[in-house]
């Protein structure tokens, strides 16, 4: 094989030819191609600036684990937040301008974060201090509907640990009684040694009986001190703030992209151009 292949040198040559002529397409159009992309930003940076801006606020809140699961599960929470019930509520104690619940639920967004019971609430509006207020409003709403539950679940397990308590002081009451018994038995000598064994061994099984069911109830007591310890209500975790700056529009950022899109046509349109200044369409004459 020769060193310098032909096909070789005249691919190597069309490649060059063809990247000169791009250069020369780009260089002839270099006014087209500077001058849209500018303009272009510009238009998207004055009406960035005509935009009505739109004011964010986030606020987070615990839903708690007291086992009701219409307030305590981020799915069935979101579906109470977004009820037509409570975003009433939120809409006639705010005075807002919304004359239906759905109008309110456009401007308000949920997002349940991963492994924790939590919801992140954000609210928009046009005015910074309405959307902190919606975001407060949703959440004071929420709380309203979910404490008396929470409140509910803690008196039942308050109750029954009452209740167990209760039990376990008459056991024990009940289980030196039977000791006391046993003890005036063995030194009761009027008795003979036959109805000294027949009320020995009842007494006895008495004892057991109390001493299993304490031990039963001292368990259960442990373990409902241990849940009235760990049951947590709904708490707001982090409050809702007045954001500083609108979320839109970005006019930084619509200029950026106004100016990229107005590169890429800029570029499509002189080879366009330049197509069709070397291929002439014709007409046919009859």
């Amino acid at each position: 094989m020769s060193e310098n292949d032909p096909n070789q040198q005249m691919d190597q040559q069309s490649d060059e030819i063809s990247l000169t002529e791009i250069i020369a397409i780009i260089w002839h159009y270099k006014l087209l191609i500077i001058i849209l992309p500018i303009a272009l930003a510009l238009v998207a940076f004055g009406v960035s600036q005509f935009l009505t801006p739109s004011y964010s606020s986030t606020a987070k809140v615990y839903l708690g684990n007291f086992g009701n699961e219409m307030y305590t599960s981020a799915d069935s929470a979101e579906e109470v937040i977004m009820s037509n019930d409570l975003l009433e509520d939120v809409i006639e104690n705010l005075e807002l301008s919304h004359d239906l619940p759905r109008d309110l639920r456009g401007s308000v967004s949920i997002e349940s974060l991963s492994e924790s019971s939590m919801l992140e609430i954000t609210a928009t509006h046009e005015k910074p201090e309405r959307a902190q207020d919606i975001a407060s409003g949703v959440i004071t709403q929420y709380l309203d509907r979910a404490e008396p539950a929470y409140e509910d679940r803690q008196a039942i397990v308050e109750q029954l640990y009452e209740s167990t308590f209760e039990n376990y002081e008459q056991t024990s009451a009940s289980l030196a009684r039977n000791k006391e018994a046993l003890t005036d038995i063995e030194e009761n000598e009027e008795l003979s040694e036959t109805e000294r064994d027949l009320s020995r061994s009842r007494l006895i099984d008495y004892v057991e009986m109390d001493e299993t069911q304490l031990n039963e109830l001292d368990q259960q007591l442990q373990d409902q001190q241990l849940e009235l310890k760990d049951l947590h209500g709904p708490e707001v975790f982090e409050q809702a703030t007045m954001p500083r700056s609108p979320d839109s529009p970005n006019p930084m950022l619509n200029t950026a992209i106004a100016f990229v899109i107005g590169a890429m046509v800029s570029v499509g349109l002189a080879f366009v151009l330049e197509f069709f200044k070397n291929n002439p369409i014709r007409r046919k004459h009859s």
